[in-house]
């Protein structure tokens, strides 16, 4: 495919992890057999996973103008400050020359992750005088020039004693990147590392994988990032191992996952908050689990046609990208005389409820119900704060996180200036139900106070357009738990995996 990779392997990652929880890594070879890293006690089973698309409604579309001296690019990307720099880099204009702009997307799920046509409308635009340029793909040509989901042929070994403890696990990947890098091998060595995130094992866990290049569609992020994939082949090994040995399938699970206090191997965070065991016994309980397995059990034994069957699997994730880069996100809060506020953010809506998530997040530390509040959905890289983007299910938690910042700093903003107009202690305030209360007694309507404070001209009244903007940052704490700090003195919270 390309004379840089005679073999057409773009890259490979492989490991052993001992039981202590080091990582050795070496370089494997190509394999399809089925002894993984050839060893006799990793014979595995063999699972495949074609290439899928994401199939959004909205086709991939970008134009560019432009407007003076600035270039303005629209386009359907998900990650619109990412896009900007790699625009400013590519038709070489400084970054502030730079607009993206991206409207509300008819679904992404990864696949608009990535930058695409808009450094080719920008620099046509660029060359025609600054006229608009557009590029918009019909719906095969989005199949054929955009993005898939991966394709993986794994083979998967695990083995537990008669305890149904897990003793060896081994998985290798041989991942379909299609014709041109993209994110390069990054999903398949999501995928391979995560599969010993999920489930813990004593004596032998190896992992191997490689990415092709493949005279097909370019393969990228899609929904999981490779995990759908991996938990197929995973999962389905643990029900075949559960019911070999007539072991419950989720006590099984339940005796083998890894929780709380978890130190991944590979990036040596710790996993603070886990909600997997809650997650599957809720669900247990919730379709009566129990009865139903041995009322069906009952029921298969005489019915020689119908069966009936009760089946679960576990699915784990861990959120965002730290620490392999910067994770940020930021929020600006903009308050209206009547009391109602506008909420931007630089995290792309797709579809998947991020701006009702930041909605719900102000609204509950400012006490204004959602209907009040409105979110930006636009992205525009010169108005909306800065933020990384639509990806890895990091929005609810690092943008999630800014907006809380920011809305603790709005609700401290306002306290300060209702203690100055009414001559109250301030530690003394409180907001609740839209309005300021001193102790018992309420004071005055938030409405009130945000149009007193922005239209008095008595010389006397600190006048203000009450507003806040803050950015969440995570950082590695000194114990190298993944934790998550702000720029403030905001204590470190969990990572979930649930």
């Amino acid at each position: 495919m390309h004379a840089f990779r005679p073999t057409n392997e773009l890259a490979r990652m492989d490991f052993s992890i001992s039981p202590e929880g080091d990582v050795r890594w070496y370089t494997g070879t190509f394999s399809t057999d089925e002894k993984i890293a050839g060893r006799e006690d990793l014979c595995g089973e063999h699972y495949a996973v074609p290439a899928v698309h994401a199939r959004h409604l909205e086709n991939n579309t970008c134009f560019a103008y432009m407007d003076g001296r600035r270039m303005v690019v629209y386009s359907c990307n998900q990650v619109p400050h990412t896009l900007r720099r790699n625009i400013a880099e590519a038709i070489g204009m400084p970054l502030g020359d730079v607009r993206v702009v991206k409207p509300f997307l008819g679904g992404g799920f990864g696949n608009k992750q990535d930058t695409m046509y808009e450094p080719l409308v920008a620099l046509a635009s660029q060359r025609l005088g600054g006229r608009c340029v557009a590029i918009t793909l019909t719906r095969e040509e989005t199949f054929v020039n955009t993005r898939t989901r991966h394709g993986f042929d794994m083979t998967i070994a695990t083995a537990a004693d008669e305890a149904g403890d897990l003793t060896h696990r081994g998985i290798r990947i041989n991942s379909n990147g299609g014709s041109y890098a993209a994110h390069m091998h990054a999903v398949a060595a999501y995928a391979v590392t995560s599969n010993f995130q999920t489930y813990k094992a004593s004596a032998v866990q190896i992992g191997e994988s490689s990415t092709a290049y493949t005279n097909l569609p370019s393969a990228a992020a899609m929904r999981g990032y490779g995990i759908p994939q991996l938990n197929f082949a995973m999962e389905s090994q643990m029900e075949d191992i559960a019911r070999r040995n007539g072991w419950d399938p989720i006590d099984f699970r339940l005796q083998n996952i890894n929780e709380a206090g978890f130190v991944d191997p590979f990036d040596k965070f710790t996993v603070r908050t886990c909600g997997l065991r809650e997650c599957v016994e809720q669900g247990r309980r919730l379709c009566d689990w129990d009865r139903k397995r041995k009322e069906y059990d009952a029921f298969n034994k005489t019915s020689p046609n119908l069966k009936k069957g009760l089946g679960m699997a576990l699915f784990s994730y861990k959120i965002g990208v730290y620490p392999l880069q910067l994770e940020s996100g930021s929020c600006r809060i903009v308050m209206n005389e009547d009391g109602s506020a506008q909420i931007m953010v630089g995290c792309a809506e797709l579809g998947q409820g991020s701006d009702t998530a930041m909605c719900q997040i102000v609204s509950q530390i400012t006490t204004i119900p959602e209907q009040k509040l409105s979110v930006c959905s636009a992205q525009d890289t010169d108005i909306t704060p800065y933020d990384n983007g639509a990806y890895a299910s990091r929005q609810t938690y690092i943008s999630g996180s800014g907006a809380k910042l920011a809305a603790e700093k709005l609700v401290d903003t306002i306290l300060t200036h209702a203690a100055r107009t009414y001559k109250l202690p301030k530690d003394e305030l409180r907001l609740a139900s839209e309005q300021i209360w001193h102790r018992d007694s309420a004071v005055c309507t938030l409405a009130q106070l945000c149009t007193y404070i922005n239209f008095v001209n008595d010389q006397k009244t600190d006048t203000d357009h009450i507003t806040a903007e803050a950015t969440f940052i995570c950082k590695k704490s000194p114990t190298h738990s993944r934790g998550a700090k702000s720029s403030t003195a905001m204590p470190s919270a969990g990572w979930d995996r649930n």
